[in-house]
């Protein structure tokens, strides 16, 4: 009887901590639970504070952004307004040969560059050489803009004369059968283009240099009577010169470059001569020279010889 008392007591003291132990579990449990939940809500206050910081700080960046490339816009435009203002007169008188203006009142920059021109004649549209180029300055326009100067450009390219006038900011374009006098009547048979709109798109142009420089020339030449005209000077040594050209290359010269007329250095020595090509848009590509040798040498832009080899000359040929 004792031994089954003892056992009972034992089986219930293994009952009372086995309780015990469920109870202490389930407590602890509940309360990992309890700071799970805390961790977790922790954990996404925290996130949320990190993302708020982020956009913040992002915000900041992207203020900080935009008002440095606001600086960098206002520095471009300061230092593209500094660019202007320093524009030569001649460079501003050489973008008058890139406008599109509705009518042809001037030659082309190609034109200008190449020698060759079209021009009305009794007959209707010729071809011409540019002789010479030439700028001559009128004076007296009334009510003209601030500052303008006006030339007559020659040759001209219609019954008109060919008419452009220049200041800082803009330059006009046009013709008159009549002395210019007045401004408004230049504006019937004429065109305004800011300079700005010129010099944004052409800037980077390789023949700028090139159609200033020969601005600067034109301006320089002291009469009118060399500037129209149809020259056969020298013409058979072009000819001969045009298909040297065409040996040393191995196939006739084709549309794909806009070709120079030839240029001789001195009219009594028509051995030394130059004849320069380009791309359709007006920029060098290169050129042809004659060496001492008696061979003809082709360089590139620069320049910097690209090849050279002997080509006799057609009459050469028949002798």
């Amino acid at each position: 009887m004792k031994k089954f008392l003892l056992t009972s007591g034992t089986a219930l003291l293994l009952l009372a901590a086995c309780g015990q132990s469920h109870e202490n579990d389930g407590q602890h449990t509940k309360k990992e639970t309890q700071e799970h939940k805390e961790t977790q809500a922790h954990k996404e206050t925290h996130k949320h504070h990190e993302e708020k910081a982020h956009q913040k700080f992002k915000k900041k960046d992207n203020q900080e952004a935009e008002k440095s490339q606001g600086h960098k816009d206002k520095q471009a435009q300061s230092n593209q307004a500094d660019a202007l203002s320093q524009l030569s007169e001649d460079q501003r008188l050489a973008l008058a040969f890139y406008a599109k203006t509705k009518q042809k009142h001037i030659l082309t920059k190609n034109e200008v560059l190449t020698g060759f021109y079209t021009a009305n004649a009794p007959a209707g549209k010729m071809d011409y050489i540019i002789n010479h180029l030439i700028l001559k300055q009128e004076l007296n326009v009334s009510n003209a803009p601030d500052g303008m100067k006006f030339y007559s450009l020659y040759p001209g390219v219609e019954d008109a004369a060919s008419i452009i006038g220049v200041n800082d900011s803009k330059i006009f374009i046009g013709g008159t059968q009549t002395t210019v006098v007045d401004y408004n009547d230049l504006l019937k048979n004429g065109e305004e283009v800011n300079i700005k709109d010129l010099y944004d798109k052409y800037k980077d142009h390789r023949a700028w240099p090139e159609l200033t420089k020969k601005v600067t020339q034109a301006k320089q030449e002291p009469d009118t009577d060399s500037a129209a005209a149809l020259p056969t000077t020298m013409a058979h040594m072009r000819s001969q010169i045009y298909q040297m050209i065409q040996d040393f290359e191995g196939h006739p010269i084709d549309n794909q470059y806009l070709w120079d007329n030839v240029s001789f250095d001195d009219p009594k020595h028509p051995e030394v001569w130059t004849m320069k090509y380009r791309n359709q848009d007006g920029e060098l590509l290169g050129s042809y020279l004659p060496a001492e040798d008696g061979q003809i040498v082709k360089y590139d832009q620069n320049g910097n010889e690209v090849a050279r080899k002997h080509v006799k000359v057609k009459d050469e040929v028949n002798e």
